[in-house]
């Protein structure tokens, strides 16, 4: 009778003591990021830029998978489904940085919602402890505000994935199929959550399964052909084999371990949930759905990849834990009880505070190169002609088109699938009046550029230029002409 009459007193104090910082830390994030997307046109990530350069393009209605043998020198490397949905709010008049980073923001609330709505009557609190925490996570700062498909993509597979956990009926397998159809044409890698779905359908329901399967693999096929067709046989080409790069499983092992050392509470949550799923000895899709996310987020070892292929596990592992925590097992021991209060405790100190320092760091960083920001747009907007840059967000605010899309180009010229001699010849030619350039590390300025595209740039080209924009940068004109330097941001070689 004690310990029962304790209980409310143990949750009372639990949600005073760390609910309720997590929730306003979180609120805090929020606000701030939503301040940024609004009033901060810099680039967080590298594809910031090219990215609205997609949606822009699509919203003026020019084709969204051009033909890159001639100018402008660009493919799309996601499916349609976010970069129309950002094409559509530029079109109703918001700016592309903003409605891009509206639409991811609004992503990873949504996750966060669905993740206490579908988990609090479950594990109760535990699912609003988890919630917070992944809006907490130092991964949230910058991929929550990065402007591509990611987030939107795994919010959809959630979504899936939460209808079969709740209805095991067919008319959930073909809302679910329908869900996966769309986070496919959002981002082509959603493959975790179908396959999590189809491999619970086969263990209690081949109808089932057949259903799914069948709407999923016809949906997806018919969507990739008219897709295959509307744009000259472009679609596949930039979708999916401008997007295969060397794989190096070092990388790879290299990669999750940094994921893993962002966040000790993610892998106290997973150990929990394996220990208890090995227990009872069965697998549910939403188990299934974060081990399949953990799998296949080793295509991080793809040269030019990046952390957020580890977005997807993060949030599934999170989902798994809103639903499955063994609530009952851990509040059916005192002792027990004590040991895992005070190790939350523990672990949201530490995540709030590496989180917040980390990101008060970076979020004020963001802000001071606004002037300068400003005056390089300035620049690259009196420019006649096309400009090259490494930071597609200065094309973007100067109303210049992405003219070469660095990195993807160049690593399809190599591979023999994209003919650079035209290219090349307007290099020669001094025909490109600006290029700005990030040449450190080395081995990221080689990835961007062949070694023919260097070679001009080194002979054809010299620096007018230089600043600091969240990395070192440099501005080429052609030798013949004579470079106007902005006083106000440059340093003379």
């Amino acid at each position: 009778v004690s310990s029962n009459a304790q209980l409310p007193r143990f949750r009372a104090v639990f949600a005073l003591t760390i609910l309720l910082p997590l929730a306003l830390g979180a609120g805090w994030l929020f606000l701030d990021s939503f301040r940024i997307a609004v009033t901060v046109p810099v680039q967080l990530n590298y594809v910031d830029g090219y990215t609205v350069d997609d949606a822009l393009r699509l919203a003026r209605g020019e084709p969204l998978y051009p033909d890159p043998t001639n100018a402008p020198y660009t493919v799309t490397v996601y499916t349609p489904v976010f970069l129309a949905a950002t094409a559509a709010l530029i079109r109703l008049g918001c700016d592309g940085f903003v409605a891009g980073r509206l639409l991811v923001l609004a992503s990873m609330l949504d996750l966060a919602a669905i993740i206490i709505w579908i988990g609090y009557r479950r594990t109760g609190w535990v699912a609003v402890l988890v919630a917070l925490a992944l809006l907490l996570h130092p991964m949230q700062w910058p991929w929550s505000l990065v402007i591509r498909p990611d987030l939107t993509a795994i919010f959809l597979s959630v979504l899936a994935v939460v209808v079969m956990s709740g209805d095991k009926g067919r008319r959930a397998a073909a809302i679910s199929a329908t869900l996966c159809i769309v986070a496919v044409l959002t981002k082509q890698t959603a493959a975790a959550s179908p396959v999590a779905i189809l491999i619970s359908l086969l263990v209690r329901d081949r109808r089932g399964a057949l259903l799914f399967s069948t709407i999923f693999g016809l949906g997806t096929l018919s969507a990739a052909a008219a897709l295959q067709w509307a744009s000259h046989g472009q679609f596949f080409f930039q979708t999916v084999t401008a997007n295969v790069n060397p794989f190096a499983i070092g990388r790879a092992v290299a990669m999750y371990g940094r994921f893993l050392a962002t966040g000790p509470l993610f892998i106290a949550i997973l150990v929990v949930m394996l220990v208890a799923t090995a227990r009872c000895r069965k697998l549910s899709v939403v188990a299934l759905y974060a081990l399949l996310s953990l799998l296949t987020a080793v295509a991080v070892g793809k040269t030019g990849s990046s952390m957020n292929y580890f977005l997807e596990p993060l949030v599934a592992v999170a989902l798994w834990a809103a639903i499955e925590f063994p609530v009952d097992w851990f509040t059916r021991r005192q002792p027990v009880r004590m040991v895992i209060g005070a190790v939350a405790v523990l672990a949201v100190l530490l995540i709030s505070t590496t989180s917040w320092i980390h990101q008060l760091k970076d979020r004020r960083a963001v802000r001071t190169v606004l002037p300068v920001h400003a005056n390089l747009v300035n620049t690259v907007s009196e420019v006649e002609g096309a400009v090259i840059s490494d930071d597609a967000s200065l094309l973007v605010a100067a109303g210049k088109p992405v003219h070469y899309r660095p990195f993807i180009m160049a690593q399809l010229a190599e591979a023999g699938l994209w003919d650079q001699g035209p290219f090349l010849r307007e290099l020669e030619n001094g025909a490109v009046p600006l290029i700005i350039l990030r040449i450190q590390p080395a081995a990221l300025h080689e990835t961007r550029y062949t070694p023919a595209m260097r070679e001009i740039l080194d002979r054809r080209y010299r620096i007018a230029f230089q600043y600091q924009l969240g990395a070192a940068f440099v501005a080429l004109r052609p030798v013949e002409t004579r470079a106007v330097i902005p006083q106000t941001i440059v340093e003379d070689e």
